[in-house]
């Protein structure tokens, strides 16, 4: 296969459990290669990336059993988690010195690799990089050879940690899961991305830029060691999740620009006491504030609710239960969550692996036209879901999508509803949606 000289990114999921393809020419132009872009690819030998890449996103060559051969290269400053994670065939790699992300898992299950350089560079080093590696038995890095992989682990976690940063969020992930402490962000971006922070369980205080209009979706969750954040007056939006598990916050002042609060999006910050919100707030998700079992004084509009109900109860005119959900394409987005209802966003072209599985109270969801695959497990235990729409778009299916919807009898695809999900797994696999 190969690509068009201009191209300069591959999107998620792109060729995602494209089980025949062997070989890939990429152009020299490419610069990014997006999240699960190769995943389950089993087929794929061999892969000699271009020198314009920088970064590889999560789970890029994930699965791809075959691989026996990466050319990395000089450019690239970020293998993402998980990227190569289950490349049971590939025995090296030579990472370049450019390199200074590489995230957790990335090289997971890797159970043929023997050795290994990385790179004096290296500013972020995640968790499990190396685990389901047996064979690994040299490790180069600064000078010295590491024959044990948790005694490498051990010396780069002391070396790696980011201690302070300023810089840019307004990349989608952009720091997810690394070990900032304290960040100042310059003033740029119109928009902190969406899961930008997530799971930088160091963070302790940030500092938005003046610019910010709108914080993204999940941006802050997990963040359990942040006390302190500076918003601006420019800030109109705080998106679904965005400091989902914030436990350490105490106290929260959104500023009166703020006209928009997600769903869920100060879920389980289980040490916050008091929130001041804006006036000008017209428009609100339910369960705000769920798993808060401090909050004692949300000010709103002059007056002061002592629970989340109260406060839910009088803004009722503003709370919306219907969801719009923007990170589906990513594995186990919304595991386990509690909505009922949910759109996934339009421009979506792929429900991740396990994207909603355990969403127990989920009984309605909206997949929009332009969706083309559907991850294994996507819908796992949704035991509340009785019927769902699928997409014309839709042309890959994973395994097991409705495993453990016990409920789900009713499922409409090209014109046709199907009884059950074994009668819609019939017609997938006779249309060529799916070998399982």
């Amino acid at each position: 296969m190969s690509f068009p000289d201009s191209l300069g990114a591959i999107g998620s999921n792109a060729f995602f459990l494209c089980v025949r393809l062997s070989g890939v020419r990429f152009p020299d132009r490419l610069a990014e290669i997006g999240p699960g872009a190769f995943a389950l690819c089993w087929a794929l030998t061999e892969v000699r990336l271009p020198s314009a890449l920088t970064e590889i996103g999560a789970f890029a060559f994930s699965g791809c059993s075959s691989l026996k051969e990466v050319s990395l290269p000089p450019r690239l400053s970020k293998i993402a988690d998980g990227a190569f994670k289950d490349c049971s065939a590939l025995t090296s790699l030579q990472i370049p010195d450019s390199v200074v992300h590489i995230g957790s898992w990335a090289f997971k299950d890797c159970s043929a690799l023997t050795e290994i350089a990385v790179p004096d560079s290296i500013r972020f080093f995640g968790e499990h990089v190396f685990d389901g590696c047996p064979d690994l038995t040299s490790i180069s890095w600064r000078g010295r050879t590491y024959a044990d992989i948790r005694e490498f682990e051990k010396a780069v976690s002391k070396a790696a940690v980011m201690a302070s940063l300023t810089a840019g969020a307004d990349t989608d992930r952009r720091y997810d899961g690394s070990d900032i402490i304290h960040a100042i962000i310059p003033d740029q971006p119109a928009v902190i991305g969406r899961a930008a922070f997530r799971d930088c369980k160091s963070l302790q205080d940030i500092v938005l830029p003046d610019s910010a209009a709108a914080i993204g979706e999940s941006a802050f969750e997990g963040c359990g060691s942040l006390t302190n954040i500076i918003m601006p007056n420019s800030l109109a939006e705080i998106g679904s999740l965005a400091f989902e598990g914030c436990s350490a916050l105490t106290e929260l002042s959104v500023p009166d620009s703020v006209v928009r609060i997600g769903f869920e999006a100060f879920k389980d910050c289980v040490s916050l006491v008091s929130v001041k919100l804006p006036e000008r707030l017209t428009e609100a998700w339910r369960d705000m504030f769920s798993g808060c079992p401090k909050l004692a004084a949300i000010s709103w509009r002059g007056h002061t609710y002592a629970c989340a109900a109260d406060f839910e109860k009088a803004a009722s005119v503003l709370i919306s239960a219907d969801i719009t959900l923007e990170l589906a394409s990513q594995q186990g987005a919304y595991a386990g969550r509690g909505f009922s209802r949910a759109d996934v966003s339009k421009g979506t072209e792929c429900i991740g692996l396990m994207a909603f599985s355990r969403c127990s109270k989920l009984t309605e969801i909206v997949i929009p036209e332009g969706v083309t695959v559907i991850g294994t497990l996507a819908f796992k235990d949704c035991t509340g879901l009785k019927s769902l729409s699928l997409p014309d778009s839709l042309k890959a299916v994973g395994a097991h999508i409705f495993e453990g919807c016990v409920s789900l009898n009713s499922i409409t695809w090209r014109g046709r509803t199907y009884g059950s999900a074994e009668a819609f797994y019939e017609a997938a696999r006779a249309c060529g949606l799916t070998d399982n």
